[in-house]
């Protein structure tokens, strides 16, 4: 006859969890890794794990007001903020941190998140982040560090009009490639899950022909292939001449998110991928 785990049994597992929850927090987000490890058990502690599927609300309708921060830990999302008539959409990433803005102003609207592939996070609290903030000064400054990293990522990567149109889709495709990216063997191609034409035009604010356009070069010099929502790296040397940025550590330090991982930064620095 079955029995239910034990009280001591539980607690052991969810300790465990707890532990490489926040290994994985420390390891996707650079802001959250100079934490003290007992600030960032705190935030475990009052948060909870949350799996999403593909094309899933993680957050906020248009307009609306979230409740919680999530600590995005696997996947990626669409974040979509609307001004006005205008909107702007970006790729987030392990180690983002969905709601940081919220926490310092109250009357900030939310943007809408949706999940381009199977993905978690780490849900807290908005309250409970904003009273951890008040009485850690600690975690105030890495909400706000990862504000500004996300601003200047969003320069890096996002904003950089003045480029041809190859070189910036060839620069987000290196970008997401280091944040979320899939490989199967080291040096291997790796793929990317979830990413459609469509939504590399928006989140570029560059028209559909245009990016489907420089696909097709790319695709035509064996640079990468596509498949439905999906877009593999073939030759990640072509694809940074493509991006204009031709050495390994000159792309690492131009493009680099700061949710990358240390194992991913320095593969992008040796030239692995």
């Amino acid at each position: 006859m079955g029995r239910f785990a034990t009280g001591p049994d539980v607690r052991v597992r969810r300790e465990s969890r707890r532990q490489a929850a926040a290994e994985r927090l420390a390891e996707t987000n650079t802001a959250l890794r100079a934490l003290p490890r007992v600030l960032l058990d705190e935030l475990l502690v009052a948060g909870s794990m949350r799996f999403y599927m593909r094309d899933e609300r993680v957050r906020g309708m248009h307009g609306g007001v979230a409740d919680r921060v999530h600590f995005l830990l696997s996947g990626c999302v669409a974040e979509e903020a609307r001004y006005d008539d205008t909107s702007t959409v970006r790729f987030r990433t392990p180690g983002a941190i969905l709601g940081d803005l919220e926490v310092f102003d109250e009357a900030a609207q939310t943007p809408t998140a949706t999940c381009l592939i199977g993905s978690s996070a780490l849900a807290v609290p908005i309250n409970r982040v904003r009273a951890l903030a008040e009485h850690h000064p600690y975690i105030m400054l890495t909400l706000a560090r990862n504000v500004s990293e996300r601003h200047h990522h969003t320069e890096r990567v996002y904003n950089l009009f003045n480029r041809t149109s190859e070189q910036r889709v060839s620069t987000l495709l290196l970008d997401l490639a280091g944040s979320c990216g899939k490989v199967e063997e080291p040096g291997g191609p790796v793929t990317l899950l979830g990413i459609s034409q469509a939504s590399l035009a928006e989140a570029l604010m560059l028209g559909r022909a245009t990016v489907e356009n420089t696909v097709r070069a790319l695709r035509k010099e064996n640079t990468l292939a596509t498949g439905y929502r999906s877009f593999t790296i073939l030759d990640f040397a072509a694809l940074r001449k493509a991006a204009g940025v031709p050495k390994p550590d000159q792309m690492a330090v131009a493009v680099s998110p700061s949710g990358v991982s240390q194992s991913r930064m320095a593969a992008f620095r040796v030239g692995t991928f």
